[in-house]
């Protein structure tokens, strides 16, 4: 199974907003793009998959991006969906199946990436949720479906009615690795802790 990967990263300066409390701008974005960088290593260490690519409108990350070995599309700030959606589209995501994994989670390992991949095939959507059961942590997208990103609030549910409108069968897998993302000061509490 031939898999391409996304992963969207929001401009650097208004990246994780929710931490102000307890860390400066610059420490948040510096804070986010290690996040991307360990999300990035962990999927290019798992041989299925075929190629990366970043989303965001940020020329930095674009520019870490390159250095990074990887590609980029440009999120005209339309929003993650959008964004999403388009990049679903490109050629480079034809034919193959299609993970997205978000840009902010600590604990993910190429093992996880694995899992995903492993839980995939024709017809079947994975769908890893977020800690707190709402949320999305990973995706993974079969060939040829026409799947519209839903993320945000309650991304969980109307990602599970999305693909089930599309006649997929879903196959939810729960792992720390990609149920932990860092959103808040209790987030980056229990990151240090663990």
């Amino acid at each position: 199974m031939s898999v391409y990967a996304l992963v969207p990263q929001k401009r650097l300066a208004d990246a994780k907003s929710r931490l102000g409390a307890v860390l400066a701008a610059d420490e948040r974005a510096a804070l986010s793009r290690r996040l991307l960088a360990h999300v990035c290593r962990a999927v290019r260490a798992v041989a299925r998959v075929e190629g990366l690519t970043i989303v965001t409108p940020d020329l930095a990350v674009r520019e870490w991006a390159c250095r990074w070995g990887c590609e980029t599309v440009v999120d005209p700030e339309r929003g993650l969906n959008p964004a999403l959606a388009h990049a679903l589209r490109l050629p480079r995501c034809d034919g193959r199946d299609v993970l997205i994994l978000a840009a902010d989670l600590p604990w993910v390992r190429p093992s996880d990436v694995a899992a995903v991949l492993a839980a995939g095939g024709a017809g079947r959507f994975v769908l890893a949720p977020s800690k707190d059961g709402l949320g999305t942590g990973a995706l993974l997208v079969p060939r040829g479906a026409r799947f519209i990103p839903e993320f945000g609030a309650g991304s969980r549910a109307a990602h599970r009615r999305a693909a089930e409108g599309l006649g997929l069968e879903v196959v939810e897998l729960v792992r720390p690795g990609l149920a932990f993302d860092l959103d808040g000061p209790e987030d980056l509490a229990a990151l240090h802790a663990g």
